[in-house]
């Protein structure tokens, strides 16, 4: 007789070995209980596709990776069919429709695995990295599935990047749809109010992210703000537009009862953004946390200093803090506020002479708004986040000297707490730096 394991213990192994596929397949040779769990894990994600990358840059290596992945396809079609439980295991899958060499596999293929799938939880459907595909360069029997797909009861997450002019109806379409997280969207402004015949969901949706894809959510926005009547987390990119700013406060007009977390972030250098917008952010009660992003650019060429010549970046954080609202600020547990830096050098001067953060008397206004507000409760931090700015880079990025991160990463912690020296003496600022290396 084989030795049994409790069904609980061996719940816990395989989630221990969940992260390591070889030791995954190892356990499912085991024995016949130890497979079929094992399997559970090996299968809950599936990548149908490819990801193109930088490995466009060799011809013959970029060839045998979509090959292989199309044979990766022809392979789980046929395990699929087959075996039945094993399609049952899938739960989440990340759906890659841009199309090469190989797309008649990809039309062949891809529409039988999916009426396989019938246990998703989660769908991530994935344009083009870097750029963006058009919905209607898919093929209609890839596009027909995917949508066919999108219509099981269990799917209650969605993920969509980089397609262009995809059709609101079907991004919305899921009838447990609670989670919603949108990048490089962009909506057909020609669509009008009267042309989207949005269904109304079964399951309230409770988390919207928008990256860079305000055009898209704005048609549905104003057509149906029923939709977002049950928000508790809100994130979206503003442009320096009024239809960026006047789709944002609509969808928090209609989700002013429920919505506890908000993030904002500006992608903009423009010098009109927020505050000559007419519309002010309505009042949200249960708002508990808010998020406000902004980028900035170092003038810093490769191996010069850190420098941040502008200081729009720090009129846009506070105009947006003023547009919020102090009514809306006094219920706040936590504001943070997120400063982006694009850079091609992450040093400074020996003898600190040159200053990282730009003079302006906007940081003593942001520091009297902050330092004035009567919650006492309330934890600000502010956050500078370094990017490396890779358009700087012809060749292949070098690595940036250690030490000389972290004298920048000093030199900004001082420069910033002196700059909000009030809001610090309150007890309530805390001043974080980090470096966010491309991968």
């Amino acid at each position: 007789m084989q030795p049994h394991l409790p069904p609980e213990l061996l719940d816990l192994i395989m989630d221990e070995a969940e992260d390591s596929p070889p030791t995954l397949h190892s356990l499912s040779l085991v024995s016949k209980q130890c497979a079929f769990q094992a399997r559970r894990h090996i299968f809950k994600h599936v990548d149908l596709g490819f990801e193109y990358g930088d490995i466009g840059r060799v011809q013959m290596e970029w060839l045998r990776i979509i090959r292989r992945s199309m044979e990766r396809l022809r392979n789980l079609r046929k395990l699929f069919w087959k075996n039945e439980t094993l399609a049952s295991c899938v739960k989440s899958i990340n759906i890659r429709v841009k199309l090469y060499d190989e797309e008649a596999v990809f039309i062949e293929n891809l529409p039988p695995v999916l009426q396989r799938l019938t246990s998703l939880s989660s769908v991530q459907i994935t344009g083009f990295r870097g750029y963006c595909l058009h919905w209607e360069r898919i093929p209609k029997r890839v596009a027909d599935a995917i949508a066919e797909c999108l219509l099981q009861p269990g799917i209650y997450e969605v993920a969509v990047k980089g397609l262009w002019d995809a059709p609101s109806q079907l991004i919305f379409s899921s009838p447990s749809l609670k989670r919603l997280h949108l990048e490089c969207m962009r909506g057909n402004l020609e669509q009008t109010q009267e042309h989207l015949p949005l269904p109304p969901s079964c399951t309230p949706l409770t988390e919207l992210v928008a990256v860079t894809s305000d055009t898209f959510i704005q048609t549905p926005a104003h057509a149906s703000p029923r939709l977002f009547s049950h928000l508790k987390t809100f994130q979206m990119d503003l442009r320096a537009s009024p239809e960026s700013w006047t789709t944002c406060t609509e969808i928090l007009r209609a989700c002013r009862g429920t919505v506890e977390r908000i993030v904002l972030c500006l992608r903009t250098d423009h010098e009109t953004i927020v505050y000559e917008f007419k519309e002010d952010i309505p009042l949200l009660p249960q708002v508990k946390h808010l998020g406000i992003g902004v980028f900035s650019y170092s003038w810093g060429e490769v191996g010069e200093s850190l420098y941040l010549g502008s200081p729009l970046f720090v009129r846009h954080m506070r105009m947006t803090l003023s547009k919020y609202g102090s009514n809306n600020l006094e219920v706040l547990e936590s504001l943070s506020m997120q400063i982006n830096i694009i850079t091609a050098t992450c040093k400074v001067a020996n003898d600190h002479s040159l200053s990282i953060l730009p003079d302006t008397e906007e940081w003593s206004f942001l520091d009297e708004y902050l330092s004035g507000l009567a919650n006492n409760r309330l934890q600000v931090k502010l956050e500078f986040v370094i990017h490396r700015d890779l358009e700087a880079y012809e060749s292949e990025l070098e690595l940036w000297d250690t030490h000389e991160t972290e004298a920048a990463i000093d030199q900004l912690s001082k420069e910033a707490s002196a700059k909000l020296a009030r809001t610090g003496q309150t007890g309530r600022l805390l001043v974080a730096v980090s470096i966010k290396f491309p991968v």
